[in-house]
């Protein structure tokens, strides 16, 4: 039977396309007289444009007499697009979407930046419907979650093509006083004939409790919904708290028992941290610093001492170079202690101005800046304050070090 003949009669009786031939005798006269009919040469021209549509070379005739409707699709491609640029731009930055109202929320006002160059764009926010504009806050949310999404998927494709992974893991209670776990998987990934260590977020998880046995529960679970093999885990990565490293209910453990090829490594960079803190419980250095973290907030949080820093920074050039260009004190971060290295520099770079600032004030009757001011005068402060600042600034290469990308 002929194919085409077959499939494109629309039920009309031919020889070839209705029935089976068996004619053997006659097969060459058969499709000589075949080959010439219309009817064939017809099925032959729709069987072509029937491939030709199903291959994207040719449009349907739906398409063609729906011109309208094409243009919408394209129309709404185009704004949707000019859409998803916005929110990869906003995501990207960190900057929020939202204001106090829609109409002056950063999303519309860099959409309506967009539409002053693209008169598709600003037709359709100022005359589309106001169901069908696309720029709700619901429609946002949809598309960050698309675009989360998109960029997890990407992350468990590389991970996947790696043949074992890690699992790095913190829980912290965020601005809503919710405990959320975040995890990250650490893989050797491939690129530009490069072999690559690269560290990835991929998501956050709200818990419930924050027992051992829970969160190791959270993480596996979170892993395979992810799609990745847990029996490929070769590594864990946590902080030293009980529920996360404790040797018979912590994480560690209860995800050892489930994969024993797990082992468990204690963050190095919290640890360099937690010995520090545990160095700085010396009573000399806890008043120090809580000294230089008083004088910051004074300076920080009062117009008036502010001014008086600044009036006698402007008067020593020395102090003012040191500083470049710095015009305040910098406070002391609670968690991170490699992070007041530079609180102790700056401080330390700006000691006379900070005193000549504190007499000043103490000569207007600011009692609180005459205690400041004898309290870094005293021997004890300043070589404290001295020795800290130089030990943490060589342990802050050290953290460098110990949170770099390695290649191999």
């Amino acid at each position: 039977m002929c194919a085409p003949c077959l499939i494109f009669s629309k039920g009309k009786s031919r020889t070839l396309s209705s029935s089976p031939f068996n004619d053997w005798k006659n097969i060459s006269t058969v499709l000589a007289r075949h080959c010439v009919d219309e009817f064939h040469k017809d099925s032959i021209a729709m069987a072509d444009n029937f491939v030709a549509i199903a291959k994207g070379k040719k449009e349907s005739i739906v398409c063609k007499l729906s011109s309208t409707a094409k243009e919408t699709v394209q129309r709404n491609r185009h704004i949707l697009a000019k859409i998803i640029q916005v929110v990869l731009l906003l995501g990207k930055q960190n900057i929020p979407f939202r204001g106090h109202t829609e109409e002056r929320s950063n999303f519309m006002a860099v959409l309506q930046s967009h539409a002053q160059t693209d008169l598709m764009l600003a037709n359709h926010l100022q005359n589309g419907n106001d169901n069908a504009k696309y720029t709700s806050p619901e429609i946002q949310n949809e598309l960050i979650s698309l675009c989360a999404d998109q960029v997890r998927q990407q992350i468990i494709s590389e991970c996947r093509n790696s043949d074992f992974f890690a699992v790095m893991a913190d829980e912290a209670t965020d601005c809503s006083t919710k405990e959320q776990l975040s995890i990250c998987v650490r893989f050797v990934g491939h690129n530009d004939e490069q072999y690559q260590i690269s560290e990835k977020f991929i998501g956050f998880v709200t818990c419930s409790s924050i027992k051992g046995v829970h969160l190791a529960n959270e993480i596996l679970d979170h892993l395979q919904s992810c799609g990745l093999d847990i029996l490929k885990l070769r590594g864990q990565c946590y902080d030293g708290a009980g529920n996360m490293a404790g040797k018979y209910r912590g994480v560690q453990a209860l995800v050892l028992e489930r994969v024993p090829l797990a082992s468990y490594v204690h963050c190095k960079s919290h640890c360099l941290n937690l010995a520090v803190v545990h160095t700085c419980k010396l009573q000399c250095v806890r008043t120090m610093m809580k000294t230089v973290q008083d004088i910051g907030f004074a300076f920080s949080y009062s117009g008036k001492r502010l001014e008086a820093f600044v009036t006698e920074l402007s008067e020593d050039p020395v102090t003012r170079a040191q500083l470049e260009g710095r015009q305040k004190l910098k406070t002391l971060c609670e968690t991170r202690w490699m992070s007041r290295a530079d609180a102790l520099t700056t401080f330390k770079h700006a000691f006379p101005v900070v005193v000549h600032a504190l007499e000043t004030l103490e000569a207007d009757n600011d009692d609180k800046a005459g205690e400041h001011v004898r309290a870094i005068l005293r021997f004890d402060f300043i070589i404290t304050l001295a020795t800290c600042e130089h030990v943490l600034n060589i342990l802050v290469g050290l953290t460098g070090i110990l949170q770099e990308v390695y290649y191999c």
